[in-house]
């Protein structure tokens, strides 16, 4: 090489690129026929991006006799770049034709069938790839990424097993297999895949969103949250994290970071839609009617058949004092779906149409996911809600001295009850509909075993006899209950005491009310007593909580059953 081609080749390996282009081409005025020059100088332009300029200097250095495979190589990959498939495919054959067993020109030829969606045809040229060179790498990841779009998983995963083993660091490879990880559900080794092919210097978004999906499924909001905020910080326009890290601010209840990302979707055409609706829902968890308003406006206004926005609205206009307009879009509900639960349970609330036996499972497990924050607060501070209190202050003298009870919180929500009753349990299991309820009744820690799920139906997943069942405050959900005492009175054990309140109704055995709650009356659930063979220790007449500034007056019962032996 002389001295001059020399001194162009090391500004060029230096990154000195424009010195270079210089020299080379003050080399090549010299020595015009140097085909090995216009190669040099071909790549050179390739990494500048200029690709036209580069194809020319390569197919100049071919006319010179420069006919070796890696030139042909170069070419084709120019062309391919340039959306010339034709050409590529025609250079990468001719470097095979010059070195039939040049393992990089069978994987570049299977990139461009790849590329076209031949993939049978692609992976017949990386397997040829592979056998002549069976640790090349990149090569195993093509032919996996071949067989992943052909739907054979089996054999991707063992070729990326193979690739794993050669080079455990290799990014592609761990991407790839922590794909594969999630999408068979083993959410660790994803994790531990994706770890491996996360680069702090290099920030790649799709990796990143996956990590932080299996951090989600893993209970680790922390560290997902962390991996959002890294994306939107080198990618501040990529929605699929801004979309990812709302959602997950809204399921933490961090609802003023949700709503700020939110509110940046509200510029996206795409996302407009479901950013309303969610903001929507945190305004009225918050108890922002106003502001919620506008955004199911929004929502309806793009889509008046959104059953659960017309459902909200409905719920809105209610909170409003707006009982005609609440009713016209809870009947707008069920114009679009007929058999929509929650809005024929709040018709019948508002209308004289016919009283359900009971309050849907819908309605009851949106009510009190909804409410879960608040739930707390506004019980006892808000709405003097002492309840709990009252049901054990009226059992405790009930309850065999010394005795270690097995029991059943029925409705249990929070743990309001539990925190009272749990020095004198040895098994503590609450029921409850709202899983959100049951999340804060589990991180309070009073609870031995909690089920997700109607009253009956836990009651019915219980094997041990029970000593005392409570319910505070559940029946203004149930008209009827009839099935709940016998259920009850099915799962204690000899001389079991059963407690709960019910609010107080004067109009036939059960009346459901405007507030969507039943109200029952007394000789209704006297007759309920004698019907399933219970016997009333005590009866009070007591306050259940404060609504808009009044007393809610209900009764308390402390029953106890009684065998037929007895």
């Amino acid at each position: 090489m002389s001295q001059q081609l020399e001194q162009a080749t090391q500004l060029h390996q230096q990154g000195e690129f424009e010195q270079a282009k210089v020299a080379y081409q003050a080399y090549l005025k010299a020595y015009p026929q140097d085909g090995v020059a216009h190669e040099k100088l071909a790549v050179l332009f390739a990494q500048c991006g200029e690709l036209p300029t580069a194809k020319k200097y390569l197919q100049q250095a071919v006319k010179l006799g420069l006919t070796q495979a890696s030139t042909y190589n170069y070419l084709g990959n120019v062309c391919k770049q340039l959306g010339q498939i034709d050409e590529a495919i025609e250079a990468f054959e001719q470097a095979l034709t010059h070195a039939p067993a040049f393992a990089p020109s069978y994987n570049n030829l299977a990139n461009v069938y790849f590329l076209l969606g031949d993939f049978a045809k692609a992976k017949n040229y990386y397997l040829q790839s592979i056998n002549l060179a069976p640790d090349y790498v990149d090569g195993l990841v093509n032919l996996a990424t071949c067989h992943l779009k052909l739907d054979d998983l089996q054999q991707a995963k063992t070729i990326l097993n193979k690739a794993h083993q050669l080079e455990p660091s290799h990014r592609k490879v761990c991407l790839l297999l922590g794909n594969i990880a999630l999408e068979n559900n083993a959410i660790e080794q994803a994790r531990q895949y994706y770890e491996q092919a996360n680069n702090d210097e290099i920030v790649n978004a799709d990796l990143l969103n996956n990590l932080a999906a299996c951090c989600i499924r893993m209970d680790d909001m922390n560290s997902a949250e962390n991996y959002f905020l890294k994306i939107i910080q080198t990618y501040p326009d990529n929605l699929i994290a801004i979309s990812n890290l709302a959602h997950l601010y809204f399921n933490m209840n961090a609802f003023a970071q949700a709503i700020t990302y939110y509110n940046q979707l509200l510029h996206v055409p795409t996302e407009q839609y479901a950013s309303h609706f969610q903001l929507g829902i945190i305004y009225m968890r918050q108890r922002k009617w106003e502001s919620a308003f506008s955004h199911f406006d929004e929502v309806l206004k793009q889509n008046p058949q959104d059953v659960k926005a017309q459902i909200n609205f409905a719920t809105i206009y209610l909170k409003l004092g707006e009982e005609a307009l609440a009713i016209k879009h809870y009947q707008l509900a069920l114009s679009i779906e007929p058999a929509n639960e929650i809005a024929q349970y709040r018709l019948a609330t508002l209308t004289t149409q016919s009283m359900p036996q009971s309050a849907p499972k819908a309605y009851i497990t949106q009510l009190f996911d909804d409410y879960a924050q608040h739930f707390d607060l506004d019980l006892m501070e808000k709405l003097n809600y002492r309840l709990p209190d009252l049901l054990y202050q009226s059992v405790e003298f009930h309850l065999p001295a010394g005795k270690q009870l097995n029991m059943v919180d029925l409705g249990c929500g929070t743990g309001l009850a539990a925190r009272l009753f749990q020095k004198h349990t040895k098994q503590l299991i609450g029921i409850d509909l709202s899983e959100k309820m049951l999340e804060l009744a589990e991180k309070k820690g009073y609870y031995d075993r909690l089920l997700c799920c109607e009253l009956c139906v836990g009651l019915s997943q219980i094997k041990i006899a029970s000593d005392l069942i409570i319910a505070a405050d559940v029946f203004v959900y149930l008209g009827d209950l009839n099935q709940v005492f016998a259920s009850v009175y099915q799962k204690l054990d000899k001389q079991g005491v059963f407690v709960f309140t019910v609010e107080q109704g004067f109009e036939a055995d059960y009346f459901l009310q405007k507030t969507g709650r039943y109200a029952h009356h007394k000789n209704y659930i006297h007759r309920l007593i004698a019907m399933h063979s219970f016997e009333r220790l005590d009866e009070q007449c007591i306050s259940l909580r404060k609504q808009q500034g009044k007393e809610v007056m209900g009764y308390l019962f402390v029953l106890k059953k009684v065998s037929s032996s007895e």
